[in-house]
């Protein structure tokens, strides 16, 4: 009973009325043109050499520089709500001056943590 009714919700789904899940996205995008058995052969390679090739200290370093862009970003964005006016052009003039300025910490912190990572040997 219960695969006949999976069988015809299948069969009356409609796609394109429906959202799709982040995995069905990227499945498509991945290697489009390939069944899911294809893709889950290279899949399957792609995922073994990721966990041989990347090292734990690579995702600690990826961590640390995403922390760190994080809290820089989120900064930039208060400090210059605070030091907005109250008219509609200050708030956009604000928030073009967060965006400059998130842009310019997340360089110089990424120019830094190279340097820090390079001396530390990581």
């Amino acid at each position: 009973m219960k695969i006949t009714a999976a069988v015809g919700e299948i069969h009356t789904a409609q796609p394109f009325k429906e959202p799709v899940s982040a995995y069905e996205v990227h499945l498509g995008s991945w290697r489009p043109g390939l069944s899911y058995v294809d893709l889950a052969q290279q899949l399957t390679a792609y995922v073994v050499r990721l966990v041989q090739v990347v090292s734990i200290s690579d995702v600690g370093m990826g961590l640390v520089r995403a922390s760190v862009f994080g809290v820089l970003i989120a900064m930039a964005g208060c400090l210059r709500g605070m030091q907005s006016g109250r008219s509609a052009s200050a708030v956009g003039l604000a928030a073009t001056s967060a965006v400059v300025t998130s842009i310019v910490l997340t360089i110089i912190a990424d120019g830094l943590l190279s340097v820090i990572f390079h001396v530390l040997r990581l």
